[in-house]
């Protein structure tokens, strides 16, 4: 593949609520620098979620906004460009033609991303934005993406992962999965609080929860959960404290954002 000016390349991520853009350029040390950023909303999950297949009018939302990104990117002069999808399109049953029409509209061919991959990518993500934080640094921190479609979860020791999983537990998906439109606001709440409390047994059984140190959480809803003056921060604080409370109260549970601030 050519090589771009300036050491520029790029990421397109196709999640399962939006397709996101990522510009940077490398330069000869190694370090990363971020030029340009862009996120189109594309309900994908809510399709596959809770029909299996991706309807035609989703579709032709995420081939204009490829088409946009492709402009972008011809704008940079970016020619080498990985993009990448996950659990929205690896789970449809029409993931292939999909795939095909982007291929044939954009010229731009993504990579179904699987569970073991997702993980291995939110890993080294993590330990390039919390190089100079001590986040990952703990005796056995527990690294968390939270995802539209899903949770990929990574138990590290002393910075190196030691065990990791991928739960189908995410904002978009359970809402499909509940069906929870027309509902009161606290029968929601009920259903949520039922749902993540039988994933949260789920993962017990998976991941030793009282031996964990600390929380490292990512992903567009921790983000969202960890911007003032939302009261979801409130909130975010207090599950952690009901997941210490689960893992026997000897874990010290922190949701660190991207950004590296802290709650709990």
């Amino acid at each position: 593949m050519s090589t771009s000016p300036r050491g520029l390349v790029a990421v397109l991520d196709m999640g399962a609520s939006a397709v996101r853009l990522v510009i940077a350029e490398i330069a000869s040390d190694g370090s990363i620098r971020t030029i340009e950023e862009a996120s189109r909303g594309v309900l994908l999950g809510r399709d596959t979620f809770a029909s299996g297949t991706i309807r035609a009018s989703t579709i032709d939302v995420a081939l204009t906004a490829l088409d946009n990104f492709r402009h972008i990117l011809g704008s940079y002069g970016v020619r080498e460009v990985w993009a990448m999808a996950t659990s929205a399109v690896r789970e449809a049953r029409n993931v292939d033609v999909f795939l095909d029409r982007i291929q044939r509209r954009t010229a731009i061919s993504f990579e179904i991303v699987n569970e073991a991959e997702e993980g291995r990518l939110i890993f080294l993500a993590a330990r390039q934005a919390l190089a100079k934080r001590p986040g990952l640094d703990g005796a056995w921190p527990l690294l968390v993406e939270v995802g539209g479609g899903s949770t990929s979860l990574t138990l590290l020791h002393q910075g190196q992962p030691n065990q990791s999983a991928v739960y189908p537990l995410g904002a978009l998906r359970l809402r499909q999965r509940l069906n929870l439109r027309g509902l009161a606001h606290d029968v929601q709440l009920a259903l949520l609080r039922r749902s993540i409390a039988n994933a949260v047994g789920e993962i017990g059984q998976d991941i030793p929860l009282p031996g964990v140190t600390h929380m490292v959480a990512s992903g567009g809803d921790v983000r969202f959960a960890g911007q003032p003056p939302f009261r979801a921060q409130v909130h975010l604080a207090e599950e952690a404290r009901r997941i210490a409370s689960l893992t026997g109260g000897r874990t010290g549970v922190v949701f660190q954002p991207a950004d590296g601030r802290r709650s709990g």
